[in-house]
Formats: structure tokens, sequence, C-alpha cells
């Protein structure tokens, strides 16, 4: 849950970052392109993980098929929770872009908000599919070594 926690705030930080620099620099492209594409990239990416996930699984089905009494509990937690974790960047996506165009929800800061909110989840997203890749490298590489002993 801890690293659930740094991952929000370090992506809202850089979300905020974003949005300023692209206020500052009059480049409506990138937040332009999130309000248009961000729901389908991160189904997108939740596609990638489920299917790296279920490969995933297979090799910790195959690694506790032959090594008895290995406790494999974290690591399929985490699988988990990474799924969830997109799940609700896609919820909270959606909520941000229904605030973002509604006419009857007014207030001074509600593009900007909202904006952070997509840049954050964006940023999200990639650490999850980054975090996802890693865990595929680590994976093949701890049965190459188990495969030399």
């Amino acid at each position: 849950m801890k690293a659930v926690i740094q991952v929000s705030i370090v992506s809202a930080i850089l979300g905020y970052g974003v949005v300023l620099g692209c206020d500052y620099l009059e480049s409506p492209f990138l937040l332009k392109y999130l309000r248009e594409n961000l729901v389908g990239i991160i189904l997108t990416l939740l596609a990638i993980n489920t299917a790296t996930l279920g490969f995933i699984g297979s090799k910790i089905q195959e690694a506790a098929a032959s090594i008895p009494n290995l406790n494999l509990s974290e690591p399929i937690w985490q699988m988990r929770i990474s799924l969830i974790e997109q799940f609700c960047l896609l919820i909270l996506t959606i909520i941000a872009l229904i605030i973002r165009d509604s006419a009857k929800l007014t207030f001074e800061t509600k593009w900007f908000i909202c904006d952070v909110t997509l840049t954050a989840a964006f940023i999200y997203s990639i650490d999850i599919l980054r975090d996802t890749g890693v865990s595929v490298f680590t994976l093949i590489r701890e049965m190459e070594k188990a495969r030399k002993k």
C-alpha cells in the first residue's frame, strides 16, 4: 500500500509539472491528446498487463510445481494489485473527463485539476507497464540462473 501511495504522489507531482509546463509553453497538444485517447491507452495497457501477468503466472506455477513449500502468495498479490490499480486509473480517468466536460459543474480550477488528474493517471499507467516489464525480465533472469545450477 505504501508503494501505491508513493507512486500516486510522484505521478501527481509530475502531472502537475507537466500541466504547468504545457500551460507555460501554451501547447495544448499533450493535454488534448490525453483527453481524447487516455481511456483507450489505459485499456490497451490493461490488456498488455493482463497478458503479461498470465505469462508470469504460468511460470510461477511451473516453479511452484518443481519446488515444494515455495510461498508465492506475495508475487500473486502484487499481480492482483497491479490489475486493481489499472481499473482504478480507468475509473478515475472517466470521472475526470466527465467532470472536465460538464456544463453543470463549474469552478475556477476545474480544467487544471482534471488535466493534472489525467496526466497523473497516464504517468501512473506507464509506471505500471514499466513495473510489469521489470518483473518479466527478473523472472527470465532468475529462471536462467536456476537452470545453470
